[in-house]
């Protein structure tokens, strides 16, 4: 909640807050001192018209920082939601906009096609947990430390088993005859440094990576700096989410 709070009192006084990680301690020329905002603007800029892919895309509004620049016609795309509930939103409020280049795919993304378990919060009761309700990660204990005991201990239960479909990056790269990467977006509750192992970047090398940190833990979280250094990354780190920009 405090997170949550200094997040709302920064944006309100028109700063960001960030960190520095100890990965930068003995590479701190690949740490670039700008918000993601800038650097997609910049490329946009430079290049027209971007394509991405965004992993984790829940509704297509809240908390989405590609909703502005999508709206304005200035990304293509494919936008990857696996919650059946919350893709159906998601339709919703991209199919009444009649986008051209936008497309929606009800799908997760993991190693191989097939079918997994993704847990997702179900309605909490408790007010402190609302904005827990469109989470979902394939491991349950994750969810379970987003809530509080309250609503874990709720006689209807809060946490949901669905089981979706999976496919892997090829497969959207293949179907929508990607060649050429702007942006990799990812947004997966924790999964998102394995969603950036298992990335064919010997196929498409994206020109931006954004991908959110704060729920990975310290080692995950310098192993994916270190991961996408060595692939010729530089970042620019705020409080939640990381921008990795390649070098060339």
């Amino acid at each position: 909640m405090l997170k949550e709070f200094l997040k709302l009192l920064a944006a309100k006084t028109g700063h960001k807050i960030s960190k520095q990680l100890p990965f930068f301690l003995n590479h701190n020329e690949s740490l670039v001192q700008i918000t993601f905002e800038h650097v997609l603007s910049e490329l946009i800029t430079s290049t027209g018209n971007c394509q991405f892919i965004q992993v984790g895309a829940n509704d297509g509004s809240l908390n989405d920082p590609l909703r502005q620049f999508i709206l304005k016609n200035y990304l293509k795309g494919v936008m990857i939601e696996p919650q059946p509930k919350i893709f159906e939103k998601l339709k919703i409020n991209y199919e009444k906009l009649d986008l051209e280049g936008i497309f929606l795919e009800n799908i997760a993304i993991d190693h191989d096609s097939g079918s997994r378990n993704l847990y997702t919060v179900k309605n909490p009761s408790i007010p402190k947990d609302l904005w827990a309700h469109a989470a979902a990660s394939f491991d349950r204990t994750h969810i379970e430390k987003m809530l509080s005991q309250d609503s874990l201990n709720a006689s209807d239960g809060c946490i949901e088993k669905v089981a979706v479909r999976c496919e892997n990056f090829e497969y959207i790269l293949d179907k929508y005859e990607i060649s050429k990467l702007d942006l990799l977006q990812i947004d997966a509750e924790g999964y998102d440094f394995e969603l950036l192992k298992i990335f064919p970047f010997s196929k498409v090398t994206p020109r931006i990576i954004h991908f959110e940190h704060i729920h990975l833990n310290e080692i995950d979280r310098n192993a994916s700096l270190k991961f996408l250094h060595n692939l010729g990354y530089s970042f620019v780190v705020e409080y939640f989410d990381i921008t990795a920009v390649h070098q060339n």
